[in-house]
C-alpha cells in the first residue's frame, strides 16, 4: 500500500524528469547542427559587414566591444535586428560558452518547475507571447550572427521565468552635496560564472542605457541605468514555493523600463500595463526621489523614499507575499546601522565601504555569491562597477560615465578607480 501510495505522489515529478530529458535531447540535437538563419529584411545588410579591429575596439557595423581597466565593454547601436546580429558576431565565443554552461547545469541539478507542467518547451512557448516584438527580433538576430539555434536562446532568455534567484541589496543615500547615489548589489545562487560585460545600448527607439550581466546571451537586465539617470535593478522574495504564471519576463520588463522610463513614477506606469507573472521588487531610482515597487501578478503596492536613505533586500514591508529570511533581515540591519552613522557624510567610497559589510557581500553564505556591485549617480550619469571575483564587491571598483561611453563626449568620473581591499 505504501509503495503504491509512493508511486502515485511521485508521478507528476517523475513525468517532469522524462520530459526535461526529452527537451534536453532537442537542444542538444539543435546545437549539433548549426542553425541556419531565417530570412530577415536587414539580414543581407548585415552578412555584408565585416569584423574590422581598430587600436583595442573590435568593430562591427555600428556596434564595437573593447576592453577598459581589466572590464569588457561591448556598444551596441541600432535598430533590435541590427544590435542582436551584432551583439552575436562580437560576442560569439562568448555565447556558445554561456549556452553550454547552462545546460549542463541544468542536467546536473533539475530546475524548480511546477510538476503540473507537461513540457518545457511547450512552457517557454507560452512564455513567448508575451515578450516585446522587438526584443523577439533583437533574439532572431541573435541567432543569426551567433550561428546558434533561435529555439535555443528563447528557451534560456525565458529560463529566469521558470527557476528562482535569490538575493540583492540595494540602497539610496544622499551625498553631502545633496545628489542621489544608489547602490546595487546582485547576488546569486551561482553555479557557473562568466566574466561580467558591460553593455551599452542606443537602440532606435527609446533611450541610450547599460546593463551590467553576466550572461551574453540574455537580452533581459539584472542592473541597469540609463541616459535620463534612472536606474533599476529587480530583486527576488524569499520564499519557499514559487507561482507559474505565463507572462512576460520580469527581467525584459526591467529592461523595458530601462529604455522607455522616464522617471520612477512612468516606471510604475509600465509595471502598472505590463502582463506579471512571479512575485518580485524593484528598486527605481532617478535624477530626484527613488522608490520600492513591490508586486505579484495581482497586485502592486509602492514605498516612496522619504528620509535621507532607502534600503531594500529580500523581504516585503507592504504586501505579504514573502516569507522570513535571516540573511534578508541581517543586510538590512547592517546598512542601516552604517547608514544611521555615516548618512551625513556620505560619498562614493563610504557607499562601497557600505557594500563590503560582512552580511552585505555574504562572507557568511558561501553558497551565494556576490556577482557585481554598481553605484549610479543620476545628475552627472557617473557609475562605477566592481566585477571582481566573488565578493564583487570588495574587489577594484572602476568609474565610467554614460553618455561619454554612448556619445564620445563627457568626462570620466571622479574617483576613477577605487582599489580592492587587500
Amino acid at each position: 500500500m505504501k509503495i503504491r501510495l509512493w508511486i502515485k505522489k511521485s508521478i507528476p515529478s517523475i513525468k517532469l524528469i522524462i520530459c526535461l530529458i526529452i527537451y534536453l535531447s532537442a537542444i542538444e540535437s539543435s546545437i549539433v547542427h548549426a542553425s541556419q538563419a531565417s530570412f530577415h529584411p536587414k539580414l543581407a545588410k548585415m552578412k555584408s559587414f565585416s569584423i574590422q579591429t581598430t587600436g583595442n575596439a573590435i568593430r562591427f557595423g555600428k556596434s564595437k566591444r573593447y576592453q577598459t581597466h581589466g572590464i569588457s565593454v561591448v556598444i551596441l547601436k541600432g535598430e533590435p535586428y541590427e544590435i542582436g546580429y551584432a551583439r552575436g558576431v562580437l560576442l560569439k565565443d562568448e555565447i556558445y560558452e554561456w549556452v553550454e554552461n547552462l545546460l549542463q547545469i541544468i542536467k546536473q541539478k533539475p530546475l524548480n518547475i511546477s510538476p503540473d507542467e507537461n513540457f518545457l518547451k511547450k512552457r517557454a512557448k507560452k512564455i513567448q507571447e508575451f515578450i516585446p516584438r522587438e526584443y523577439k527580433e533583437e533574439l532572431q538576430g541573435l541567432s543569426a550572427g551567433s550561428g546558434m539555434d533561435y529555439e535555443v536562446l528563447m528557451f534560456l532568455n525565458v529560463l529566469e521565468a521558470i527557476s528562482i534567484d535569490f538575493a540583492c541589496t540595494s540602497v539610496v543615500v544622499r551625498d553631502l552635496g545633496g545628489s542621489l547615489l544608489r547602490s546595487r548589489n546582485l547576488d546569486l545562487h551561482e553555479e557557473s560564472t562568466l566574466p561580467a560585460i558591460l553593455y551599452f545600448y542606443k537602440p532606435k527607439n527609446g533611450h541610450g542605457f547599460v546593463s551590467i550581466s553576466h550572461q551574453p546571451g540574455f537580452l533581459g537586465t539584472k542592473t541597469a541605468f540609463n541616459e535620463n539617470g534612472l536606474s533599476i535593478g529587480g530583486h527576488a522574495i524569499y520564499r519557499t514555493s514559487k507561482e507559474y504564471t505565463e507572462a512576460e519576463p520580469e527581467h525584459m520588463l526591467r529592461r523595458r523600463v530601462a529604455q522607455y522610463a522616464n522617471s520612477m513614477e512612468e516606471a510604475g506606469q509600465i509595471l502598472n500595463k505590463a502582463f506579471r507573472g512571479d512575485s518580485k521588487m524593484w528598486l527605481v531610482a532617478d535624477s530626484k526621489t527613488a522608490g520600492i515597487y513591490e508586486f505579484s501578478q495581482k497586485e502592486i503596492a509602492f514605498k516612496k523614499m522619504v528620509n535621507d536613505y532607502l534600503i531594500l533586500t529580500n523581504h516585503t514591508r507592504l504586501l505579504d507575499i514573502g516569507g522570513m529570511s535571516k540573511s534578508s533581515f541581517d543586510r538590512y540591519n547592517e546598512a542601516k546601522t552604517f547608514l544611521l552613522q555615516n548618512c551625513k557624510k556620505m560619498n562614493i567610497k563610504k557607499l562601497i565601504d557600505l557594500n563590503r559589510g560582512n552580511e552585505i557581500c555574504f562572507t557568511k553564505y558561501p553558497k551565494i555569491k556576490n556577482l557585481h556591485s554598481a553605484i549610479f549617480k543620476a545628475d552627472t550619469l557617473d557609475f562605477w562597477v566592481a566585477i571582481d571575483v566573488p565578493p564583487a564587491t570588495r574587489g577594484e571598483w572602476v568609474g565610467f560615465n554614460l553618455h561619454k561611453e554612448l556619445y564620445g563626449s563627457g568626462n570620466d568620473p571622479e574617483p576613477l578607480i577605487v582599489p580592492a581591499l587587500e
